[in-house]
């Protein structure tokens, strides 16, 4: 079997806060057609949203549980050396 190289993504390829592309939304409107919804073409949609919703349709669509949000990471400091308080002097 030949082994297909993908290229990794930009990191400006995905921004969840950036107005859907017509693709997406064409997508949303597919899949709602597909599950009989009323359409909601009107909506104006962000990335991180259609791409959230675009999940839970194609679950309903395929009978899979939806997918879950992925929760972030807590923030942790930095492990290092800490550093010496200075010495006083009198």
């Amino acid at each position: 079997m030949t082994d297909i190289k993908v290229p990794k993504s930009p990191k400006g390829a995905y921004n969840p806060h950036r107005k859907a592309s017509a693709l997406l939304v064409s997508h949303i409107a597919h899949l709602e057609h597909a599950l009989g919804l009323p359409e909601g073409a009107a909506k104006r949609w962000k990335e991180g949203a259609a791409a959230r919703y675009i999940g839970t349709l194609t679950a309903q669509l395929t009978g899979q549980p939806a997918p879950q949000a992925a929760s972030k990471p807590a923030k942790s400091k930095p492990k290092g050396r800490k550093a010496k308080p200075k010495p006083k002097h009198k």
